[in-house]
């Protein structure tokens, strides 16, 4: 259903280029650039809905809403604030997050058993509080690190990709790949805390 185009480094054209590419463009040029982003950023997105929705199907359908979203609000990225990937895991979150709020009143109306209802229900607004403080850390981090940095970490630990996935999806073509930015991120991190412990 939705698959990774296999590239070589040196065709592979970063995911912010193609989305400037698509919206900046005209023509064919514009529509391949638009077609290719989408074919990456289609089994990223999957793969968060349905670890979300858990269904495949709902996972589908909201894969499906969700690109078509990314489409329509594509001109409003900019990458000075982050990169594609932490921009498109927002998007995704939030649509996630209203699909679980939409079954929530649809469970509420319906026979399932209260004790569930209730317990899916509370999941959900603890999701809700964590998406609002996932905002704020982003926010800030972005303060702190390069956009790469950013996603790489949200990447690793938000998403849970392995270092290698995370190297492939943001096109790192260095020798140490996700491995060394992450590393480089944590690094700044460290000394950006010890600065905020001494009141610098």
């Amino acid at each position: 259903m939705y698959f990774d185009r296999r590239e070589t480094c040196a065709d592979r054209r970063p995911d912010e280029a193609l989305a400037e590419a698509a919206c900046r463009g005209s023509g064919p040029e514009a529509r391949e650039a638009l077609e290719e982003l989408l074919a990456r950023l289609g089994p990223r997105v999957y793969r968060h809905c349905l670890r979300v929705l858990e269904q495949r199907e709902d996972a589908a359908d909201a894969t499906q809403d969700i690109l078509v979203r990314i489409v329509e609000k594509l001109d409003t990225f900019d990458p000075r604030r982050g990169g594609l990937a932490a921009w498109t895991f927002s998007i995704t979150r939030n649509h996630c997050l209203n699909v679980l709020r939409a079954k929530r009143v649809r469970e509420g109306t319906g026979r399932r058993d209260v004790d569930t209802v209730v317990s899916r229900a509370v999941a959900v607004d603890a999701a809700v509080e964590d998406a609002a403080a996932l905002d704020e850390l982003l926010e800030r981090l972005g303060e702190v690190l390069e956009p790469i940095e950013v996603d790489a970490l949200v990447l690793r630990y938000v998403e849970g990709l392995r270092v290698d996935e995370i190297t492939r999806v943001l096109g790192i073509e260095t020798a140490s790949g996700a491995r060394g930015v992450l590393q480089r991120a944590r690094r700044k991190l460290r000394r950006r805390e010890s600065r905020w412990i001494r009141g610098q």
